[in-house]
């Protein structure tokens, strides 16, 4: 499905030209640009989407987000919480409001309201450890004292 929404999307015919037609997108090496708030939405089927292929995606993105200067802002979907399918698919409803909270809140100055507790803040981590692995629990432990997790 991948390839063929790339084809679809790019342009693109065959599967080896997907690394061409994306390199224009490559935010790495960029960080120092972005100066607004920033969210991160993390679905838990991604997290293992993403570590099934290659545990150093993952771990890059966590990289990324803890190199960038400025204020960030994470949120977990879980399929606890029957919303950890890509995009949110299935749990719309509590993306959106997830979303348009962090929104009203960032563009009105108000202050997050809701902290996590530390059962929030562990099963962050410990999604990470269990998908990605050792590496990825302290990136994420390293990321949550510089981010808020909504």
């Amino acid at each position: 499905m991948g390839i063929s929404h790339s084809q679809w999307t790019l342009g693109i015919k065959k599967p080896h030209e997907w690394i061409e037609a994306y390199t224009p997108f490559i935010l790495k090496g960029l960080e120092n640009k972005f100066k607004n708030p920033m969210l991160f939405l993390f679905s838990e089927d991604d997290i293992i989407d993403q570590a099934a292929p290659n545990t150093k995606i993952a771990a890059e993105l966590l990289d990324f987000i803890i190199s960038l200067n400025c204020e960030r802002s994470v949120h977990l979907f879980t399929k606890e919480e029957g919303a950890s399918s890509h995009c949110q698919m299935g749990g719309l409803s509590y993306a959106h409001a997830t979303i348009f909270q962090w929104l009203d809140q960032t563009l009105s100055d108000k202050k997050i309201q809701v902290k996590p507790d530390a059962k929030d803040k562990n099963a962050f981590i410990q999604i990470f450890k269990k998908y990605v692995g050792e590496i990825s629990e302290k990136k994420a432990q390293e990321l949550l004292k510089i981010a808020n997790l909504i």
